[in-house]
Protein backbone atom coordinates (compact mmCIF):
# COMPACT_ATOMS: atom_id res chain seq x y z
CA UNK A 1 0.00 0.00 0.00
CA UNK A 2 1.54 3.51 -1.01
CA UNK A 3 1.31 6.53 1.23
CA UNK A 4 0.61 9.78 -0.50
CA UNK A 5 1.14 13.05 1.07
CA UNK A 6 -1.73 15.33 1.54
CA UNK A 7 -0.16 18.13 -0.68
CA UNK A 8 0.39 15.85 -3.91
CA UNK A 9 -3.69 15.36 -3.93
CA UNK A 10 -5.32 17.28 -6.53
CA UNK A 11 -8.87 18.00 -7.29
CA UNK A 12 -10.31 15.44 -10.17
CA UNK A 13 -7.93 12.82 -8.96
CA UNK A 14 -9.15 9.52 -9.01
CA UNK A 15 -7.94 5.90 -8.20
CA UNK A 16 -8.11 2.27 -9.54
CA UNK A 17 -8.46 1.20 -5.80
CA UNK A 18 -10.05 2.55 -2.87
CA UNK A 19 -8.37 5.58 -0.87
CA UNK A 20 -8.12 5.25 3.08
CA UNK A 21 -7.35 7.45 5.90
CA UNK A 22 -3.98 7.58 7.24
CA UNK A 23 -4.70 4.29 9.31
CA UNK A 24 -4.63 2.27 6.33
CA UNK A 25 -8.27 0.84 7.47
CA UNK A 26 -11.17 3.65 7.07
CA UNK A 27 -12.03 4.01 3.59
CA UNK A 28 -11.74 7.58 2.84
CA UNK A 29 -12.83 7.68 -1.34
CA UNK A 30 -14.17 4.79 -3.67
CA UNK A 31 -11.77 3.39 -6.11
CA UNK A 32 -12.42 5.61 -9.49
CA UNK A 33 -14.00 8.42 -7.17
CA UNK A 34 -12.81 11.95 -8.44
CA UNK A 35 -11.27 13.81 -5.16
CA UNK A 36 -13.37 16.91 -4.55
CA UNK A 37 -12.78 20.39 -3.09
CA UNK A 38 -14.55 19.24 -0.22
CA UNK A 39 -12.76 15.54 0.52
CA UNK A 40 -9.48 17.79 0.60
CA UNK A 41 -10.65 19.95 2.83
CA UNK A 42 -12.21 17.12 5.35
CA UNK A 43 -8.31 16.26 4.89
CA UNK A 44 -6.75 19.62 6.23
CA UNK A 45 -9.79 20.13 8.90
CA UNK A 46 -9.01 16.47 10.49
CA UNK A 47 -5.36 16.91 10.20
CA UNK A 48 -5.13 14.21 7.96
CA UNK A 49 -1.50 14.30 6.75
CA UNK A 50 -1.44 11.38 4.32
CA UNK A 51 -3.82 8.77 2.69
CA UNK A 52 -3.01 5.43 1.40
CA UNK A 53 -3.79 3.24 -1.23
CA UNK A 54 -3.10 -0.12 -3.45
CA UNK A 55 -4.33 1.87 -6.32
CA UNK A 56 -2.93 4.31 -9.01
CA UNK A 57 -3.60 7.43 -10.18
CA UNK A 58 -6.36 6.98 -12.95
CA UNK A 59 -6.83 11.08 -13.48
CA UNK A 60 -6.38 10.90 -17.32
CA UNK A 61 -8.41 7.94 -17.88
CA UNK A 62 -10.89 8.18 -15.81
CA UNK A 63 -14.57 6.76 -16.79
CA UNK A 64 -17.67 8.73 -16.47
CA UNK A 65 -18.80 9.34 -12.86
CA UNK A 66 -22.14 7.89 -11.81
CA UNK A 67 -23.49 11.65 -10.40
CA UNK A 68 -25.76 10.25 -7.96
CA UNK A 69 -23.35 7.95 -6.37
CA UNK A 70 -20.79 10.90 -6.16
CA UNK A 71 -23.72 13.07 -4.24
CA UNK A 72 -24.44 9.89 -2.05
CA UNK A 73 -20.93 9.23 -1.15
CA UNK A 74 -20.26 13.00 -0.57
CA UNK A 75 -22.96 13.80 1.51
CA UNK A 76 -21.79 10.50 3.68
CA UNK A 77 -18.58 12.46 4.10
CA UNK A 78 -20.11 15.31 4.53
CA UNK A 79 -22.12 14.30 8.01
CA UNK A 80 -19.08 12.93 9.07
CA UNK A 81 -17.04 16.41 9.10
CA UNK A 82 -19.29 17.66 10.47
CA UNK A 83 -19.49 16.64 13.47
CA UNK A 84 -15.54 16.04 13.45
CA UNK A 85 -15.22 19.67 15.07
CA UNK A 86 -16.90 20.58 18.36
CA UNK A 87 -19.09 23.50 18.19
CA UNK A 88 -19.08 26.28 20.81
CA UNK A 89 -21.80 24.65 22.86
CA UNK A 90 -19.54 21.92 23.19
CA UNK A 91 -16.27 23.67 24.46
CA UNK A 92 -18.30 25.66 26.20
CA UNK A 93 -19.76 23.02 28.24
CA UNK A 94 -16.20 21.32 28.98
CA UNK A 95 -14.54 23.94 30.20
CA UNK A 96 -17.53 25.30 32.60
CA UNK A 97 -16.89 21.27 33.84
CA UNK A 98 -13.46 21.55 34.01
CA UNK A 99 -13.30 25.23 35.90
CA UNK A 100 -16.05 24.59 38.34
CA UNK A 101 -13.94 21.77 40.27
CA UNK A 102 -11.83 23.07 43.29
CA UNK A 103 -8.84 21.14 41.67
CA UNK A 104 -8.63 23.42 38.92
CA UNK A 105 -7.95 26.23 41.53
CA UNK A 106 -4.52 24.37 42.20
CA UNK A 107 -3.91 24.57 38.17
CA UNK A 108 -4.42 27.75 37.89
CA UNK A 109 -2.60 29.04 41.29
CA UNK A 110 0.58 27.18 40.32
CA UNK A 111 0.23 29.30 36.59
CA UNK A 112 0.10 32.07 38.09
CA UNK A 113 3.06 31.30 40.70
CA UNK A 114 5.02 30.37 37.69
CA UNK A 115 4.52 33.16 35.36
CA UNK A 116 5.53 35.23 38.64
CA UNK A 117 8.63 33.06 38.98
CA UNK A 118 10.07 33.42 35.62
CA UNK A 119 9.37 37.47 35.58
CA UNK A 120 11.21 37.24 38.69
CA UNK A 121 14.11 35.48 37.28
CA UNK A 122 13.81 37.29 34.04
CA UNK A 123 14.41 40.63 35.86
CA UNK A 124 17.25 39.00 38.27
CA UNK A 125 15.35 39.41 41.06
CA UNK A 126 14.91 36.72 43.62
CA UNK A 127 12.42 34.28 43.51
CA UNK A 128 9.73 33.43 46.48
CA UNK A 129 10.73 30.44 47.85
CA UNK A 130 7.65 30.00 49.61
CA UNK A 131 5.54 30.44 46.45
CA UNK A 132 7.52 27.89 44.58
CA UNK A 133 6.97 25.34 47.48
CA UNK A 134 3.43 26.48 47.49
CA UNK A 135 3.51 25.69 43.48
CA UNK A 136 4.99 21.61 44.33
CA UNK A 137 2.63 21.30 46.76
CA UNK A 138 -0.67 22.54 44.17
CA UNK A 139 0.82 20.37 41.79
CA UNK A 140 1.42 17.16 43.74
CA UNK A 141 -2.38 17.58 45.08
CA UNK A 142 -3.55 17.69 42.06
CA UNK A 143 -2.44 14.44 40.52
CA UNK A 144 -2.40 12.42 43.92
CA UNK A 145 -6.13 13.64 44.37
CA UNK A 146 -7.37 13.34 41.02
CA UNK A 147 -4.88 12.26 37.75
CA UNK A 148 -7.28 11.93 35.24
CA UNK A 149 -8.66 15.52 35.95
CA UNK A 150 -5.22 16.90 36.05
CA UNK A 151 -4.34 15.25 32.44
CA UNK A 152 -7.53 16.77 31.31
CA UNK A 153 -6.09 20.36 33.03
CA UNK A 154 -2.95 19.54 30.35
CA UNK A 155 -4.81 18.35 27.29
CA UNK A 156 -7.76 20.42 27.33
CA UNK A 157 -5.40 23.74 26.99
CA UNK A 158 -7.85 26.01 28.64
CA UNK A 159 -5.01 27.97 30.20
CA UNK A 160 -4.31 31.37 29.51
CA UNK A 161 -0.52 31.43 30.73
CA UNK A 162 2.21 32.68 28.87
CA UNK A 163 4.24 29.68 27.35
CA UNK A 164 7.01 29.12 29.04
CA UNK A 165 5.04 28.86 32.66
CA UNK A 166 2.42 26.96 30.98
CA UNK A 167 4.36 24.67 29.15
CA UNK A 168 6.50 24.57 32.42
CA UNK A 169 3.54 23.53 34.95
CA UNK A 170 2.10 20.97 32.14
CA UNK A 171 4.99 19.21 31.09
CA UNK A 172 5.24 18.99 35.68
CA UNK A 173 2.46 17.54 35.60
CA UNK A 174 3.03 14.94 33.17
CA UNK A 175 6.18 13.86 35.29
CA UNK A 176 4.51 13.58 38.49
CA UNK A 177 1.42 11.15 36.56
CA UNK A 178 3.97 9.10 35.73
CA UNK A 179 6.58 9.40 38.89
CA UNK A 180 3.12 8.44 40.88
CA UNK A 181 2.11 5.63 38.67
CA UNK A 182 5.67 4.43 38.80
CA UNK A 183 5.22 3.94 42.76
CA UNK A 184 8.02 6.28 43.37
CA UNK A 185 7.87 7.62 47.25
CA UNK A 186 6.47 11.10 47.84
CA UNK A 187 9.64 12.83 48.72
CA UNK A 188 10.90 11.50 45.43
CA UNK A 189 7.91 13.11 43.64
CA UNK A 190 8.00 16.51 45.29
CA UNK A 191 11.76 16.61 43.91
CA UNK A 192 10.83 15.86 40.67
CA UNK A 193 8.28 18.56 40.63
CA UNK A 194 10.39 21.21 42.34
CA UNK A 195 13.07 20.19 39.94
CA UNK A 196 10.57 19.97 36.68
CA UNK A 197 9.01 23.93 37.64
CA UNK A 198 13.07 24.86 37.72
CA UNK A 199 14.76 23.66 34.77
CA UNK A 200 13.60 25.65 32.47
CA UNK A 201 14.11 29.50 33.72
CA UNK A 202 17.10 30.18 31.83
CA UNK A 203 15.61 29.68 28.12
CA UNK A 204 14.33 33.28 27.78
CA UNK A 205 18.18 34.24 27.17
CA UNK A 206 18.17 31.84 24.35
CA UNK A 207 17.26 33.43 21.06
CA UNK A 208 14.16 32.12 19.60
CA UNK A 209 16.07 31.23 16.23
CA UNK A 210 17.86 29.10 18.18
CA UNK A 211 15.18 27.46 19.90
CA UNK A 212 13.01 26.84 17.03
CA UNK A 213 16.42 25.85 14.71
CA UNK A 214 15.30 22.40 13.28
CA UNK A 215 18.99 21.86 11.81
CA UNK A 216 21.92 20.98 14.29
CA UNK A 217 23.31 23.31 16.32
CA UNK A 218 26.33 24.75 15.73
CA UNK A 219 29.14 24.27 18.64
CA UNK A 220 28.81 27.71 19.96
CA UNK A 221 24.45 27.11 20.24
CA UNK A 222 25.06 24.07 22.06
CA UNK A 223 27.42 25.31 24.45
CA UNK A 224 24.43 28.05 25.17
CA UNK A 225 22.24 25.09 25.71
CA UNK A 226 24.92 23.08 27.92
CA UNK A 227 25.45 26.21 30.63
CA UNK A 228 21.63 26.57 31.58
CA UNK A 229 20.98 23.49 33.35
CA UNK A 230 24.39 24.47 35.43
CA UNK A 231 23.04 28.03 36.18
CA UNK A 232 19.72 26.72 37.03
CA UNK A 233 21.72 24.12 39.64
CA UNK A 234 23.63 26.71 40.68
CA UNK A 235 20.65 29.01 41.50
CA UNK A 236 18.36 26.45 42.77
CA UNK A 237 21.48 25.43 45.12
CA UNK A 238 22.81 28.67 46.71
CA UNK A 239 19.73 30.84 46.44
CA UNK A 240 17.32 28.74 46.79
CA UNK A 241 18.78 25.84 49.21
CA UNK A 242 16.98 22.93 47.25
CA UNK A 243 18.31 19.65 48.20
CA UNK A 244 21.28 17.64 45.51
CA UNK A 245 18.60 14.90 44.28
CA UNK A 246 16.67 18.48 42.90
CA UNK A 247 20.09 19.24 41.39
CA UNK A 248 20.53 16.11 40.25
CA UNK A 249 17.67 16.23 38.11
CA UNK A 250 17.85 19.86 36.77
CA UNK A 251 21.06 18.81 35.76
CA UNK A 252 20.33 15.60 33.95
CA UNK A 253 16.58 16.13 32.00
CA UNK A 254 18.21 16.96 29.26
CA UNK A 255 20.07 14.12 28.70
CA UNK A 256 19.32 10.97 26.03
CA UNK A 257 19.26 7.49 26.41
CA UNK A 258 22.18 7.47 23.53
CA UNK A 259 24.57 10.34 25.22
CA UNK A 260 23.50 12.51 22.67
CA UNK A 261 21.83 14.97 25.51
CA UNK A 262 23.28 17.58 27.17
CA UNK A 263 25.39 18.81 29.28
CA UNK A 264 27.35 15.80 30.64
CA UNK A 265 26.21 13.42 27.69
CA UNK A 266 25.49 10.75 30.16
CA UNK A 267 24.19 8.25 28.54
CA UNK A 268 21.43 4.80 29.57
CA UNK A 269 21.15 3.56 33.19
CA UNK A 270 23.82 6.82 33.93
CA UNK A 271 20.86 8.85 33.84
CA UNK A 272 18.64 9.42 37.35
CA UNK A 273 15.62 7.94 36.78
CA UNK A 274 13.34 11.08 37.67
CA UNK A 275 15.15 13.10 35.58
CA UNK A 276 14.46 11.09 32.64
CA UNK A 277 11.02 10.71 33.36
CA UNK A 278 11.47 15.02 32.89
CA UNK A 279 12.83 14.17 29.61
CA UNK A 280 10.10 11.99 28.32
CA UNK A 281 7.26 14.18 29.16
CA UNK A 282 9.20 17.47 27.97
CA UNK A 283 9.80 15.82 24.77
CA UNK A 284 5.97 14.82 24.35
CA UNK A 285 5.15 18.29 25.61
CA UNK A 286 6.48 20.37 22.97
CA UNK A 287 5.39 18.09 20.57
CA UNK A 288 1.99 18.87 21.59
CA UNK A 289 2.14 22.50 21.83
CA UNK A 290 1.70 25.36 19.34
CA UNK A 291 4.59 28.34 20.20
CA UNK A 292 7.03 29.02 19.97
CA UNK A 293 8.98 26.07 18.75
CA UNK A 294 6.08 23.56 19.41
CA UNK A 295 4.91 20.73 16.38
CA UNK A 296 1.33 21.22 17.55
CA UNK A 297 0.76 17.70 16.99
CA UNK A 298 -2.42 16.26 18.48
CA UNK A 299 -1.51 13.82 21.37
CA UNK A 300 -2.14 10.95 19.58
CA UNK A 301 0.75 11.67 16.84
CA UNK A 302 3.06 12.74 18.83
CA UNK A 303 2.79 9.18 21.20
CA UNK A 304 3.63 7.95 18.33
CA UNK A 305 6.70 10.45 17.54
CA UNK A 306 7.80 9.56 20.41
CA UNK A 307 7.90 5.85 19.49
CA UNK A 308 9.97 6.39 16.29
CA UNK A 309 12.51 7.58 18.62
CA UNK A 310 12.43 5.74 21.38
CA UNK A 311 15.76 3.96 20.84
CA UNK A 312 18.01 7.09 20.42
CA UNK A 313 16.06 9.21 23.34
CA UNK A 314 14.33 6.75 25.77
CA UNK A 315 15.03 3.76 28.02
CA UNK A 316 13.29 0.54 26.42
CA UNK A 317 10.89 0.96 29.21
CA UNK A 318 10.10 4.46 29.35
CA UNK A 319 7.64 5.06 27.22
CA UNK A 320 5.96 1.46 27.83
CA UNK A 321 4.78 3.45 31.54
CA UNK A 322 4.25 6.58 29.77
CA UNK A 323 1.72 5.28 27.57
CA UNK A 324 0.29 3.56 30.65
CA UNK A 325 -0.14 6.47 32.33
CA UNK A 326 -1.44 8.79 29.48
CA UNK A 327 -2.66 6.77 27.11
CA UNK A 328 -2.76 6.65 23.41
CA UNK A 329 -5.88 8.84 23.75
CA UNK A 330 -4.66 10.92 26.76
CA UNK A 331 -8.10 12.16 29.33
CA UNK A 332 -8.71 15.86 27.62
CA UNK A 333 -8.47 14.55 24.36
CA UNK A 334 -11.03 13.62 21.89
CA UNK A 335 -11.84 11.17 19.46
CA UNK A 336 -14.20 10.17 16.11
CA UNK A 337 -15.87 7.33 16.42
CA UNK A 338 -16.64 4.70 13.93
CA UNK A 339 -20.63 6.31 13.75
CA UNK A 340 -19.63 9.83 12.95
CA UNK A 341 -19.89 11.13 16.89
CA UNK A 342 -17.65 12.88 18.96
CA UNK A 343 -16.43 11.45 21.96
CA UNK A 344 -13.80 13.27 24.70
CA UNK A 345 -11.62 10.67 26.44
CA UNK A 346 -12.45 10.42 30.56
CA UNK A 347 -10.19 7.65 31.66
CA UNK A 348 -7.02 5.80 29.99
CA UNK A 349 -7.02 1.84 30.52
CA UNK A 350 -4.24 0.56 30.93
CA UNK A 351 -4.51 -2.83 29.86
CA UNK A 352 -6.53 -1.61 26.65
CA UNK A 353 -4.72 1.47 25.22
CA UNK A 354 -6.91 1.52 22.16
CA UNK A 355 -10.63 1.34 24.45
CA UNK A 356 -10.45 4.09 26.57
CA UNK A 357 -13.35 5.20 29.19
CA UNK A 358 -15.30 8.15 27.02
CA UNK A 359 -18.11 10.62 26.97
CA UNK A 360 -20.21 10.49 23.74
CA UNK A 361 -21.65 13.76 22.86
CA UNK A 362 -25.12 14.01 21.31
CA UNK A 363 -26.40 16.89 19.22
CA UNK A 364 -28.84 17.81 17.96
CA UNK A 365 -29.57 19.23 14.15
CA UNK A 366 -27.42 23.32 14.57
CA UNK A 367 -24.64 20.93 16.25
CA UNK A 368 -25.71 22.08 19.71
CA UNK A 369 -25.55 19.84 22.62
CA UNK A 370 -28.74 17.98 23.71
CA UNK A 371 -27.61 18.38 27.46
CA UNK A 372 -25.40 20.95 28.02
CA UNK A 373 -24.25 19.18 31.60
CA UNK A 374 -21.90 16.69 30.27
CA UNK A 375 -21.20 15.35 33.82
CA UNK A 376 -24.43 13.83 33.09
CA UNK A 377 -23.38 12.25 29.90
CA UNK A 378 -22.98 8.73 30.73
CA UNK A 379 -19.14 7.21 30.94
CA UNK A 380 -18.57 4.32 28.32
CA UNK A 381 -15.98 2.20 28.39
CA UNK A 382 -14.79 0.88 24.91
CA UNK A 383 -13.16 -2.02 26.29
CA UNK A 384 -16.38 -3.44 27.52
CA UNK A 385 -18.40 -2.02 24.62
CA UNK A 386 -17.05 -3.02 21.59
CA UNK A 387 -19.72 -2.34 19.17
CA UNK A 388 -18.25 1.35 19.74
CA UNK A 389 -14.64 1.76 18.88
CA UNK A 390 -12.77 5.24 17.63
CA UNK A 391 -11.74 5.62 14.45
CA UNK A 392 -8.74 8.66 14.86
CA UNK A 393 -8.05 11.24 17.68
CA UNK A 394 -9.44 14.90 16.30
CA UNK A 395 -7.93 18.23 16.82
CA UNK A 396 -11.00 20.22 18.58
CA UNK A 397 -9.00 23.39 19.80
CA UNK A 398 -11.06 26.28 18.96
CA UNK A 399 -9.52 29.18 20.59
CA UNK A 400 -12.51 31.74 20.14
CA UNK A 401 -14.40 29.30 22.22
CA UNK A 402 -12.90 28.92 25.14
CA UNK A 403 -12.73 32.78 26.78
Amino acid sequence: MQKINREALKEGMCFSAPVFFDDGVNMFLAEKKPLTKFHLNVLSRWNVLFVMTYGKDMSSSAPADDASESVEELEELEELEEVCAPSFSLLASVKKSLTASQLWQCYTMAMKNMECAYESYRDQAAIDKAVLDQSVNLIYRLVKDDKNFALHCVFCKFDTAAYYPASTVNTTILAAALALDSGFPERTVTDLITAGLLRDLEIFKIPEAVIAKKDTLSAAELEGFKVFPQKIAKYASDVLGYPQQVLTIILQSHENWDGSGYPAGRKGENIDPSAHILSVCSAFYTMISTKPYGQDLIAYDAIKALLDAKEKLFGPNSLKAFIRTVGLYPPGTFVLLKDGRIAQVVANNPDYPFGPEVRIFSTDATGRLTDPDITKVPVTDLNADKSVFIIKAVNCECPNAVH
